[in-house]
Order: structure tokens, then C-alpha cells, then sequence
């Protein structure tokens, strides 16, 4: 099976997977169990720090290749979220702002943690 940063692509219903709801909200999340508390943690300060998490439009393992370019998507291992991915209305300035909320929670998190496999 293909792999993307040494993590197999796996099905729906694989046993890697575990499906978690974000703390303080009601959004269900299907991610690689080894690496869950650092997705759904992310996704809980997004949901506090940027953003309410709208659970029609988040989620994270799906097997399925990047539009026909043949290449495995992050999200067919279980090792990628989209969050409030579509169906938000916002103005340039405010996408500027989410952006720089992102990026301060994604530099905070991501500080002295590295993913060795």
C-alpha cells in the first residue's frame, strides 16, 4: 500500500483509525489514532482560538487521491484535518485575520514537535 511521510494509506474502518469528538463542540473527527492528540488538539484550539467548528463541514481521513493528479491526499492515511473547510461567508480582511490566527495556533502547537517515523 502507498505510503505519504512513512504512514500507510489506509480504509475506512481500519483499525489505525479512531474517530474522536473535538472537546467543546460537537465535531466528530476520523484520524490515525498515533497521532490524534495533536490533530484533535489542534482542532479544539481552532474551535476556542479562531473559529466555531462547524461539523458539516470538517473532517479528516478520507482515502482518496489529490483531483487526477494520482497522488494519495494527507488525508488518506489519517494525518490531515479540514476545518469549517466550506460554507463560511468571509471578506478579505477577516480571511487575513483567520490566517494569522491560524498560523500563531499552528507555530504555537507545532513548536518542539516533530513527527519521526
Amino acid at each position: 500500500m502507498a505510503s505519504i511521510n512513512g504512514f500507510t494509506v489506509v480504509p475506512y474502518s481500519d483499525p489505525l483509525l479512531g474517530t474522536y469528538v473535538v472537546p467543546g463542540s460537537t465535531t466528530r473527527l476520523s484520524v490515525r489514532k498515533e497521532i490524534a492528540p495533536l490533530l484533535i488538539g489542534f482542532a479544539r484550539d481552532f474551535n476556542v482560538q479562531v473559529e466555531l467548528l462547524n461539523p458539516k463541514s470538517c473532517w479528516g481521513h478520507a482515502p482518496r487521491m489529490i483531483g487526477s493528479s494520482g497522488q494519495w491526499s494527507f488525508h488518506a492515511p489519517g494525518i490531515a484535518l479540514d476545518l469549517n473547510a466550506f460554507g463560511i461567508d468571509h471578506n478579505e480582511a477577516v480571511d487575513a485575520w483567520l490566517a494569522t490566527k491560524v498560523f500563531k495556533l499552528t507555530k504555537h502547537i507545532m513548536k518542539g514537535f516533530r513527527i519521526c517515523k
